[in-house]
């Protein structure tokens, strides 16, 4: 991992059956995958008991491992800085590529007042597998959804700059499609 860019890993799987392991606090500039659907809310700290979801019966697994991160954790105004969600796909499993016309392709909005301008989303190649009789662009393996935001000149120095975002994508297996899954991803920057 790239030493300039700090992650924290929210591995979300089945085999968890819906639980996310508590992380210390972070700090500016580190991004973190927050609690998504069908997750049991975080304790303040590690030796705390995780919280129960108030739906439990509600809960969605999910298919994927997320790793967030910035590629700066400290920002100029006016700067540009590349936000990033490295994902990968537990064995067995793809996610949706653009152009998979039936299903829903993986994407990454920004959704913070906090961000300012927002570039478009890079995807990087795809691969082409047959499912269901067609031919359809996955990913199988590890890839890296990529957005640039532009820090907002009205910042202001040594203030801390909050970005909400949100993966979504369709997994599946060999034989069946799952529910859309989301998770809210959350990147902390400070502004020099």
């Amino acid at each position: 991992m790239h030493r300039r860019t700090r992650s924290i890993v929210l591995t979300l799987a089945a085999a968890h059956a819906g639980v996310a392991l508590a992380q210390p606090p972070l700090p500016p500039g580190q991004a973190a995958a927050t609690r998504g659907e069908g997750q049991k809310a975080l304790s303040p700290s590690a030796a705390s008991p995780l919280l129960p979801e108030p739906a439990a019966a509600a809960r969605t697994p999910q298919y994927v491992a997320a790793v967030a991160g910035a590629g700066a954790r400290t920002v100029a105004r006016g700067s540009t800085v590349a936000l990033y969600v490295d994902v990968t796909p537990q064995r067995g499993i793809h996610v949706y590529a653009p152009g998979a016309d039936a299903y829903l392709p993986v994407s990454l909005t920004l959704q913070s007042p906090d961000a300012g301008e927002i570039g478009r989303l890079v995807y990087p190649p795809a691969q082409r597998i047959t499912f269901a009789g067609e031919r359809v662009p996955v990913y199988l393996k590890r890839f890296r959804l990529t957005r640039e935001m532009t820090v907002p000149s009205s910042a202001a120095p040594g203030s801390t700059l909050v970005v909400r975002g949100l993966l979504e994508y369709q997994a599946c297996d060999d034989a069946i499609c799952f529910k859309p899954a989301k998770l809210p991803v959350v990147w902390t920057l400070t502004v020099r």
